[in-house]
Order: C-alpha cells, then sequence, then structure tokens
C-alpha cells in the first residue's frame, strides 16, 4: 500500500503553492500517465508558467491504479504532485482542463477533508475535477496498488481546451454527474455544470481503504467512480481531432438545454423523428432474383430468353419505382408476363387507321395493292434477277427493272429510281449543278417531313444556293438578273404541304424551263407527291400531274412514290436522257439506289396504271381518295351498330395528307363515341391498346372514327375494340 504524502508543514499556508515543472521524484515514475482531454473545459500545460493567481493547497489526495491494464502493469507508482485547485466545482460551474482522471487511475478511496484554506474572494474557479461532485483534490497525494513504485516522468501536456463533455459511461450508457443540478435536458444530453458558481464543500470523513479487487462472485471492483478506457476514444480519430469554435454567451438554462442550440443534440433528435416516420415503399420493392424465382415468372424462361425475361422483370421494377413503390395492381407475375410479351413483339406492326388521313405519314403513308403484296411475298422468299441479264447470261442492271414502265406510262424520254424523294433530289443536285449555283425562289424555300428542308440538301449536294424574289412574289426578271457564269440550274419546288394566297405572284414549270433552255443551264422540277392520274372529278384539284410536269419543258422531274402514286417509299426522276444519264452515273447514286422488294412492289404498282379505273379500283390510296361518300355512310353506320348506344353517326371532313392537296377537305362520315366516365383522352389510349391498335382521332372532346380509311374486313375488330374500351 502506497504512503499518503501530505503538504510541507514549513511553508506558509496562505501561500499559493508553486508550479510544478517535473515530478519531484523524477526516479520513481516509469511511464506516462495518459491523460483525457477536457471536451469544453480549458486547461493550461503542467508547469507552464504564467501571470494567473493559483488557488492554496489542498490536503493531499489519494489515487489509485488499475491493476488490469496491461499497458500500466508496470506504470504503478506514487507520484507527489502538488494540487493547483483552489476548491471543488460548483455543480452550476462548468469545469475547464481534465474532466476525468485517466483510465488506470482510480477516483480516491476516501473523500477529501474540507480544506484548510478558503479561496480568497476573486479567485479563479478551480481547473481540474475528476468528476463534478467527487470532492476537492488533495495536494501531492498519490496511492497506488500494493508493491507498486514510482519513477520520475515528465507528465504529458494535456492537449487542446474546448472539447465535448463525454457522452457514455464505460457501458456504452450515458454518463449521469451526480453532482449535476436543474432538471435533464429533454434531448436526453448532459450538460456540464456551469463556471460561474462554487459548490458546496464535500463533508470530511475518513479515508477509505483500498477495497479488494475481486469481489466473492470474482467481479472485477474498482474504487468510487470507474473511468471510461482512454484507449477507446484514442482508436477514434474523429473524436480525437475534433474541437470545438468559440464558447458561446451565457444564455438562460431552458434554452441552453434545447436541442436547436446544441448539434449533436439536434442531429440525435432527428434521428429519432425519422425512425418514428413511415419507411420508403420504394425500399420494399422486390429484387430481380426474387422475382425471377416466382412461378409465374419463372414459367416464362420456357417460352422466351432469359434475357427478354431479365428486361422485362427490371422494367416493371422500374414502373414501381417510378409509381411511387406501389406494386402493379394485376400483381408482379401478370405485370411481368405483360412486360415480356410486350418485349418479345415486333416493334413494327400493323394498326387500324382510324383517323381519316388517307397518306398519313407517321402511319406508313401509302398502303399497298395487294398486286404488289404479291409481288413482295413472290421475291422475299426466293433468288431473283436484280442485276442479272437472262439474255445475255451476264451482269445486268436494276435500273432498267422500272425504267421501260415508267417511260411508257409518262411519255418520259428517261427514268431512274431510287430509295426516296429526298435522295431523288440530293441527286439530281449533285448531277446537274455541283460546284455552281442553283437559282430558287424565295417563296419555295419549304421544308419538309422531319425538319428536312431544301436550301439543306441544296447545301449537301455541293450546290450554291441563289435565292430570288420575295416571300410572296417571284417574277421573272427576278430569274433572269441572277444568272450568271456560275449558274447551273433553276430550280422550281411545289409547295405541296402549304398555300400562299393573297397577293402573289409566281412563275409556272413553262416560263421556268424557257428562262433555263435560254441561259443554256439545267432545269429542275419537284412535284413533290407524284399524282398519275387526274383526280378533279372527285373535287381534288391543285395538285399537278407527273404528265404535266414533263409537258412543262424541264429536263428533270423529281417525286414520290409511297404519296398519291399509292406504291412503297421511292424517288422517281423522269426526264431528258442527258439528265437523267447523268444522275445515274453520278457516285451519289449508288448510295441512293432502291432494293429488290422496292422495285417488286413498284413495277407491280405500275402496272396497274395500265387500267386508269383498275388502278383506282384496287390502290387503296385512289380508291378512299375517290369513294362514293354513300358507301362510306353504309360503313359508317355498321360500325354504329357494332358499337351499341354509346356511339352516333355524324357528319365530317377527311384529309389527303402527306404534303397533298394542302387545305383540301373530303366530305365523310363519322362514328362519334359517348363516355360518361371517361375523357376522350382515355378512350383513345384504350383504342392504342387493342390488338391490332386503332388509331383514332379526338374532335369537340369526343373520340371520332372515320370509315374513309378503315378496310371493309376491318370494321368488325374496330367494333370489338371500342366496346372493349367503353368497358374496361
Amino acid at each position: 500500500m502506497g504512503r499518503a504524502t501530505g503538504p510541507d508543514r514549513s511553508r506558509d499556508p496562505r501561500r499559493a503553492a508553486p508550479r510544478h515543472r517535473r515530478v519531484r521524484h523524477p526516479r520513481r515514475l516509469r511511464g506516462r500517465l495518459p491523460l483525457e482531454r477536457h471536451p469544453t473545459g480549458a486547461l493550461s500545460r503542467v508547469g507552464d508558467p504564467g501571470p494567473e493567481q493559483q488557488p492554496p493547497a489542498r490536503p493531499a489526495r489519494a489515487v489509485r491504479l488499475d491493476h488490469h491494464r496491461g499497458r500500466f502493469q508496470r506504470g504503478r507508482r506514487t507520484v507527489a504532485v502538488r494540487a493547483r485547485h483552489g476548491g471543488p466545482a460548483h455543480p452550476q460551474r462548468r469545469s475547464g482542463g481534465l474532466h476525468r482522471v485517466p483510465d488506470p487511475v482510480h477516483r480516491p478511496a476516501r473523500p477529501a477533508p474540507a480544506a484548510r484554506h478558503r479561496r480568497r474572494a476573486g479567485v479563479r474557479a478551480p481547473r481540474y475535477h475528476a468528476r463534478s461532485g467527487a470532492g476537492p483534490v488533495h495536494e501531492c497525494a498519490l496511492r497506488l496498488a500494493a508493491g507498486q513504485g514510482a519513477r520520475a516522468r515528465r507528465f504529458p501536456a494535456p492537449r487542446e481546451r474546448h472539447h465535448c463533455p463525454p457522452r457514455h459511461g464505460p457501458g456504452g450508457r450515458r454518463a449521469s454527474l451526480p453532482g449535476a443540478a436543474g432538471p435533464p435536458c429533454p434531448a436526453g444530453h448532459h450538460h456540464p455544470s456551469s463556471r460561474h458558481g462554487e459548490s458546496p464543500a464535500a463533508p470530511e470523513t475518513a479515508p477509505r481503504a483500498v477495497r479488494p479487487d475481486r469481489r466473492p462472485d470474482g467481479a472485477t471492483t474498482r474504487a468510487g467512480q470507474e473511468v471510461p478506457d482512454p484507449r477507446a476514444r484514442c482508436d477514434q480519430p474523429e473524436r480525437r481531432r475534433r474541437r470545438r469554435g468559440p464558447r458561446r454567451a451565457h444564455r438562460p438554462r431552458a434554452q441552453a438545454r434545447s436541442p436547436r442550440h446544441h448539434p449533436r443534440a439536434a442531429r440525435l433528435h432527428e434521428t429519432a423523428v425519422s425512425a418514428s416516420l413511415p419507411s420508403d415503399p420504394r425500399r420494399r420493392l422486390p429484387a430481380v432474383e426474387a422475382l425471377l424465382a416466382e412461378p409465374d415468372v419463372a414459367a416464362l424462361l420456357g417460352s422466351h430468353p432469359r434475357s427478354v425475361v431479365v428486361r422485362a422483370v427490371r422494367e416493371t421494377i422500374d414502373a414501381a419505382r417510378a409509381n411511387g413503390g406501389a406494386a402493379p395492381p394485376e400483381g408482379w407475375g401478370a405485370a411481368v408476363l405483360a412486360r415480356a410479351h410486350q418485349l418479345a413483339a415486333p416493334a413494327l406492326g400493323p394498326v387500324i387507321n382510324a383517323t381519316g388521313v388517307v397518306l398519313h405519314t407517321n402511319l406508313g403513308r401509302a398502303p399497298l395493292a395487294p398486286a404488289a403484296i404479291a409481288a413482295l411475298r413472290r421475291i422475299a422468299g426466293e433468288y431473283s434477277n436484280l442485276e442479272y441479264d437472262l439474255a445475255q447470261g451476264s451482269r445486268g442492271s436494276r435500273h432498267r427493272l422500272c425504267r421501260d414502265l415508267l417511260v411508257e406510262l409518262t411519255g418520259a424520254e428517261d427514268a431512274l429510281v431510287v430509295n426516296n424523294a429526298a435522295g431523288a433530289l440530293l441527286l439530281a443536285l449533285s448531277a446537274l449543278a455541283r460546284d455552281g449555283e442553283a437559282i430558287v425562289s424565295r417563296g419555295e424555300l419549304v421544308e419538309i417531313g422531319g425538319a428536312f428542308r431544301i436550301p439543306d440538301i441544296m447545301a449537301r449536294s455541293g450546290a450554291k444556293l441563289v435565292e430570288v424574289g420575295a416571300t410572296n412574289r417571284t417574277h421573272r426578271k427576278d430569274y433572269e438578273g441572277a444568272i450568271g457564269p456560275a449558274t447551273r440550274l433553276l430550280l422550281k419546288v411545289h409547295r405541296s404541304n402549304f398555300q400562299v394566297t393573297g397577293f402573289t405572284a409566281d412563275l409556272a414549270p413553262l416560263e421556268i424551263a424557257a428562262i433555263a433552255r435560254a441561259a443554256r443551264v439545267a432545269s429542275l422540277f419537284d412535284l413533290g407527291s407524284g399524282l398519275l392520274l387526274d383526280l378533279s372529278p372527285w373535287g381534288l384539284t391543285g395538285e399537278p400531274t407527273v404528265a404535266e410536269g414533263l409537258a412543262s419543258g424541264v429536263d428533270t422531274v423529281a417525286f414520290s412514290g409511297d404519296k398519291l402514286l399509292g406504291g412503297p417509299q421511292a424517288g422517281i426522276l423522269l426526264g431528258t436522257k442527258t439528265a437523267i444519264e447523268a444522275c445515274r452515273t453520278d457516285p451519289l447514286a449508288r448510295a441512293v439506289r432502291s432494293d429488290k422488294f422496292t422495285l417488286a412492289a413498284l413495277e407491280a404498282t405500275l402496272a396497274l396504271y395500265r387500267d386508269p379505273e383498275r388502278a383506282r379500283g384496287e390502290i387503296p390510296v385512289l380508291r378512299m381518295l375517290t369513294e362514293d361518300v354513300e358507301q362510306i355512310r353504309r360503313r359508317a353506320e355498321t360500325l354504329h351498330n357494332g358499337v351499341g348506344k354509346d356511339s352516333e353517326v355524324v357528319a365530317g371532313d377527311s384529309e389527303v395528307g402527306g404534303g397533298s392537296f394542302p387545305g383540301a377537305k373530303l366530305k365523310t362520315w363519322l362514328v362519334a363515341l359517348t363516355a360518361d366516365k371517361l375523357t376522350a383522352d382515355s378512350v383513345a389510349a384504350r383504342l392504342r391498346r387493342a390488338n391490332p391498335p386503332v388509331i383514332a382521332r379526338i374532335a369537340d372532346d369526343r373520340v371520332v372514327l372515320d370509315p374513309r380509311t378503315i378496310f371493309p374486313h376491318q370494321i368488325e375488330q374496330v367494333a370489338r375494340a371500342v366496346r372493349a374500351a367503353l368497358d374496361a
């Protein structure tokens, strides 16, 4: 058992205790005593001289070490350090310096007696105490376990002053100070006592003997209140390095204990609040592997590729996540099954056009005649003589396949078929005006579908665009004044998708051709739709025919094959032998050449024009444009009877579409649907989900169906789809 060393009796007790730069017995301390930083207080270095007034000396205090700390086994010693504290800390006073004794050092075995010398008025509050309410520290009294000596070592300097107070005891529970005053914090946090006050002196009692190392039950005991393991905090760099900012000004206790003024308390409060809130439903969404293990989903792996099923599962989960985490109303298995069938279905499929727009660009424009479909079927499954001359047994040219038929029907000198009308215009400009100037009226710089503009196409061809005239009026002198040495071509564009009315002036293709011949330059007429039959007897006027374009005398005429002609997508060039041969030999000709399916369908469609009446009856576009209104009404009545009471037959208008006959209206009869509990958009959306999808239009907040563009064999399918949409 170590001996307690008392204060020097020969020294004046009224004098302040001297500061210690080194321990009194330097050879008795073998190792450093690890000192804990106080989280909130301030402490000067031990032995640091300064002008601050020191408190008077106090009686000795006993401290003992724990013998169960391996790293401190040989560090138990007795050291005599003079106390530098004037008295115990008040419960309401914020203690500074080191908040608690290092872990191997225990609380005194006996409470310290009352101080012999009271602190004079104005002396600063004590700066060190192990725990609030533990009593004052005795001067130069450390009591170590039996058999332990002391050797001289310097005390390590205390660390920075301002730190958070320890929040937990050695067992992980929240520590509470015996001497703390005031009601507990609402947030459940300990607040250090105030610095402005003086705690009552501890009662003077006799020293206690050191308790035995173990209780009868074998549990390790420690005298006084145990101090948490200092190494636990040292292993946490974020705690060891954290520093508090400047001290806050004094405020009322209720305000000081509010979680708003304590960041850590506020964070814990927010954590508790968030824990009480319901969790995000999206966290409960099933995993992909979990859905793949479902019986309904696992059965899909036998009929669909695994990649399709996995993609269907992921997209179903993504759709549920986008819906806020709600499961599909039909169930996970049914939702995955529907998505898998949708992914496995072809992306390009048939639809029913109930809009009344005959040449609907978004719906593939012109449907093919039965003869063209048969030609595609005949060519698609077998080899063909696409570029083989059967008579010579040598290589042939695909450009000859439709050439003779086009020359026969139009009277042109030569013909060339490419993949689309824009390709035909690009090829003609490249062959006839490359590296030169192409003159065009400013009012004819049109924009076709898909945001493609005539100036952009001309720029790609290598020709330089020269605009003449005004937007609404262009005269002959404008063309003649713009012709120069670099001029290669005069371009005439038919405004097929818009109209210019009012104070306008324009040059006919006949005049353009005359000016070009006089200037010895080429001329090109972009017809657009390419009408082979005159439809004026059915009220469709204003669209130039191919024959009229060639009769104007221009060198080349360009038009589409899938619009008013009623064939497949194609670009057709007709004109003089010189102009068409220049287009055929241009390097771009191979880039825009047509394939065997286009040539087969186009040849079959053109063959129907040898008999105009047969063409008007078998080519769907011509039949729809020239169909009698009474026939349309009879089909409308049939559709109305199939739908039931939720529909009625009303008069309406149809459109040509496809950039043809702008502003023209075709009289028709419509079937208007009535849905009391559904909006027009909802009904239209349900019709689009039918099999096959039905594409309708909305007029006056009602869904209307135009039988003009519905084939006769599709009437019953449309009726079933409408009933399903209204009854769902």
